[in-house]
């Protein structure tokens, strides 16, 4: 095997010579001449091997390395921002006018899908389906070093195109009809016709028209449906946060940066918009509070009560999964992973562990436990007697498994709370709250500001570790001390 150094020394022979034999004659001269091209032949042929070792170095990434450099946000992170960055794409196939962003790869294959739909060949709902699928699939393939791999011209991307597609975004209203019942007739008594009221809406129930008169007497029906209804105002103020975060996502997805002057553009749209979605809200009398309100610890007691006094097994899981939500003030993504190895009794407190969460996404917290108290004075909100409950419900979990084995914890939570809800409607009314603004997360909004609106406050650097907050400031506009009243609650 020739080495770089015998190259060198053979080139240095070939120098020599050559200078050695051009002394004197010339007829040596010649001679030095070839020995010199002779030696840089040698040199040459010594050289390409070793550069082409070096040229077929493996530059490209394996699937592993490069789904470990893509993990830079958690899983469901990722997950929102492909949603968000499929919302922005379908913005731009649908615009004839910039539909010409987008990359051949993605574009040719959505538009033979189009042309299936127009041939009949599928539905426009699979159509959609289709075309999703084709921008999810083109998201999931980009690589981190290549910006080529975008399914989007980012070179031809400005805040120009950004900017008009925030602004086309609009709330849309979901208003859900209540279920009527058709009035029943009593024989022998006419029917009395409605009172219309000019310029009002009129059904014609009950007037002697059509309506009144097709269904069975004394049958009664039910019927439910959701109307969505176009608005013309703003979204809230994080939903063009997540626009905006989901870009950034797709540029750090293919090792892009986004342009200086688009970032300060859009941080000057940042300032704006909000200004704007706030003095909507002051013109307009939308709800202050964005996302699910506080569930208060009345509203606590009274959804635990309910389910400690049901006879329905599923009552037994989402007692246990709004409890560790409560008492952990954590949210519902560290309650979904927990497992039983993860917990540990200790002196008279449950010891809970939670390896990751949105604020410490290495683990480095992991070792730090949470701790967890019963409560002998009200068995309903006791969170160890939950768990003892469950665990007689469920004894397969306590063999090394999680400690919530369904395929998908949070939804069949999410189902059993809003059974709660509605069931009991009037009960939750009574006590001033609006089922529909009550979720998983009002439970850890709750319980951070319940603490700090006790007789004995907690202090707030207290509540902010507690709760696990990245930065102090995050707690920001999620604990209400100021609008709650401070009252004492025996416990």
């Amino acid at each position: 095997m020739i080495t770089m150094a015998s190259a060198r020394a053979s080139a240095g022979r070939g120098r020599g010579r050559g200078r050695g034999r051009g002394r004197g004659r010339g007829r040596g001269i010649s001679g030095g001449r070839s020995g010199g091209r002779g030696g840089r032949a040698e040199l040459a042929t010594a050289i390409v091997p070793f550069v082409a070792g070096i040229l077929a170095v493996r530059t490209e990434r394996n699937d592993e390395l490069e789904s470990i450099m893509k993990n830079v946000v958690a899983t469901s992170s990722s997950n929102q921002y492909q949603t968000g960055c499929i919302k922005f794409l379908m913005w731009i196939y649908n615009s004839d006018r910039y539909r010409c962003l987008l990359t051949p790869s993605v574009l040719h294959p959505m538009e033979f899908a189009k042309e299936e739909c127009e041939g009949g060949r599928i539905t426009k709902t699979q159509l959609t389906a289709v075309h999703h699928g084709f921008l999810r699939v083109g998201l999931a393939s980009m690589l981190r070093s290549d910006r080529t791999t975008s399914p989007i011209i980012l070179a031809n991307l400005n805040f120009v195109v950004f900017s008009e597609y925030l602004l086309s975004l609009r709330r849309v209203n979901k208003k859900r009809k209540r279920k009527k019942k058709k009035r029943r007739r009593v024989v022998g008594v006419p029917a009395v016709p409605n009172l219309r009221i000019e310029g009002a809406a009129h059904d014609g129930v009950g007037d002697g028209g059509d309506a009144g008169d097709g269904g069975d007497a004394g049958a009664a029906s039910d019927s439910s449906e959701s109307v969505y209804e176009a608005d013309q105002r703003y979204l809230s103020k994080s939903s063009y946060g997540s626009a905006r975060s989901a870009l950034v996502h797709l540029y750090r997805s293919c090792g892009a940066t986004i342009p200086d002057d688009f970032q300060e553009d859009m941080a000057n749209f940042m300032r704006g918009i909000k200004r704007k979605v706030a003095t909507q809200k002051e013109a307009s009398g939308i709800r202050a509070e964005e996302g699910k309100a506080v569930m208060s610890f009345q509203v606590y007691r009274k959804l635990l009560e309910l389910m400690y006094e049901s006879d329905n097994d599923e009552a037994i899981f989402g007692h246990l999964f709004l409890t560790l939500e409560w008492n952990l003030m954590a949210r519902s993504d560290n309650v979904v992973h927990s497992h039983t190895n993860h917990l540990e009794w200790r002196d008279d407190c449950l010891l809970y562990y939670i390896m990751r969460s949105k604020g410490d996404q290495e683990g480095v917290n992991s070792k730090e436990p949470w701790h967890i108290y019963a409560n002998p004075e009200e068995p309903a909100v006791c969170p160890v007697l939950s768990l003892a409950c469950y665990l007689l419900a469920y004894p397969q979990v306590t063999d090394g498994n999680k400690l919530f084995m369904s395929t998908d914890p949070y939804q069949r939570f999410s189902k059993i709370l809003r059974s709660i809800l509605e069931d009991n409607e009037a009960v939750f009314t009574a006590l001033g709250v609006d089922i529909d603004t009550i979720g998983s997360h009002s439970a850890r909004k709750g319980a951070a500001t319940y603490c700090s609106t006790d007789s004995t406050v907690s202090p707030p650097h207290g509540i902010h570790l507690l709760a696990s907050w990245l930065e102090y400031g995050a707690c920001e506009g999620k604990i209400y001390s100021l609008r709650e009243s401070r009252r004492p609650v025996c416990r």
